[in-house]
């Protein structure tokens, strides 16, 4: 199976939070650090650490808050599956797009 990166190495320091939009079906890899992780509409949080990874299974809002400085990674199994938009947001700065959705399901 092919696996379609969204966003390979993301920074996320200390107390930033990560917001992935519609993002079902995205795998969530952490690369380093520890993040919380919670999903819109889910009763499930989970905290994930370095070599540990999710697969977020709801639309709408998933928030991922870095506990420590952490790297992390986003993919899809197809193109069109992909988040439909990630933000990163940091203590005192706006919140920075790191991806919008440009593919469309066929």
């Amino acid at each position: 199976m092919d696996t379609y990166l969204i966003k390979g190495s993301i920074g996320m320091p200390r107390g930033s939070l990560l917001r992935v939009d519609d993002g079902a079906g995205v795998l969530v890899h952490v690369w380093q650090g520890e993040v919380w992780l919670t999903e819109e509409g889910s009763e499930r949080d989970v905290v994930l650490v370095a070599g540990q990874w999710v697969r977020l299974e709801r639309n709408g809002a998933a928030l991922m808050h870095a506990f420590q400085r952490s790297v992390v990674g986003l993919s899809a199994a197809e193109p069109w599956t992909g988040a439909r938009r990630v933000l990163l947001a940091q203590a005192g700065a706006s919140p920075v797009v790191l991806h919008r959705a440009a593919r469309t399901q066929p």
